[in-house]
């Protein structure tokens, strides 16, 4: 079938999507609507694509009221049930490093949820080097705001020698902010922690379905998983399963940039984890976030 990306999703499946994604994401339970393989006992069968729609919780035919009632298909396309739960992965981790890259923990004090810095990335329109972040890291509803401070780490009491930097901008569909950093410390462009040999991200590239990722996030380090599945909608997310069934991410993690394996080219922005399980990831599209938010165009490529 080869690799299924956010640009195939869109020209094979775009117009029944967007109307079944609404439809869906509607009935009470559901908490996210993509496009991916369908599991049988667990095992993703790569031969047969499905709408897999996500939910709080599986339950018995005899609990489930008439109107919250999964349709087995859509326009002929076979439904999966997934049973998932996501939560902004947020936390204070007390760690500070002289050297900025992508992978360690920073704070906005106003928010208070401290989160991980997912990179250094350059500015189109400035020229200047920006930090990436999740959005959620440095705003929470009408508390955080563009010219904040942030610091890295999370110490309480501040101290003045942490200041990084101050946002630049959030963009809450994406869930993606930027941070617009000092000089105070130095700063590794498209470099992430990793002992002592930091990885170097090659390129952009669209998630596929199927694809081994790794991120490195201030709460859990580095992990790996594979991409479950894609909902190819305006803001282009995607989730990860564990490989192994090992821990994915934690409180913390939210910021870190997902990585494909063998190329080295990052391919999303970890948003939300599963609280109970933390075996399984939500990603915002790392491609659309640098195309919006106009960072480093000559990292992009199409696959």
């Amino acid at each position: 079938m080869g690799k299924i990306t956010f640009y195939k999703m869109k020209k094979i499946s775009k117009k029944m999507f967007n109307s079944i994604y609404k439809e869906l994401i509607r009935i009470r339970g559901v908490n996210y609507v993509a496009i991916g393989y369908k599991e049988i006992n667990g095992i993703p069968d790569t031969q047969q694509i499905a709408i897999r729609v996500h939910v709080t919780k599986k339950r018995a035919e005899s609990e489930i009221f008439p109107d919250e009632i999964i349709p087995k298909s859509v326009n002929g396309i076979p439904t999966d049930v997934i049973e998932s739960l996501w939560v902004n992965e947020a936390n204070h981790l007390q760690q500070r490093f002289s050297d900025l890259r992508g992978g360690i923990q920073i704070i906005n004090p106003i928010v208070k949820l401290a989160g991980t810095l997912g990179g250094i990335f350059t500015d189109l329109i400035t020229g200047n080097l920006i930090g990436l972040t999740a959005a959620h890291n440095l705003k929470s509803g009408q508390i955080g705001n563009t010219g904040d401070e942030v610091y890295q780490p999370s110490l309480d009491p501040l101290n003045v020698n942490d200041f990084i930097g101050t946002i630049h901008s959030i963009n809450t569909p994406l869930d993606a902010g930027t941070i617009l950093l000092n000089t105070k410390r130095n700063l590794f462009q498209k470099e992430i922690v990793n002992g002592n040999t930091p990885i170097t991200i090659q390129g952009v590239i669209p998630p596929s379905l199927g694809m081994q990722v790794f991120k490195v996030g201030c709460a859990t380090g580095f992990t790996e998983g594979t991409i479950d599945d894609i909902s190819p909608t305006t803001s282009e997310t995607f989730t990860i399963k564990s490989i192994n069934n090992t821990i994915l991410s934690d409180f913390g993690d939210s910021g870190a940039i997902w990585i494909d394996r063998d190329s080295e080219c990052a391919v999303g922005l970890h948003i939300q984890g599963n609280p109970i399980t933390h075996k399984n990831a939500l990603a915002s599209s790392i491609h659309r976030i640098f195309s919006v938010l106009k960072l480093d165009t000559n990292l992009l490529h199409l696959q």
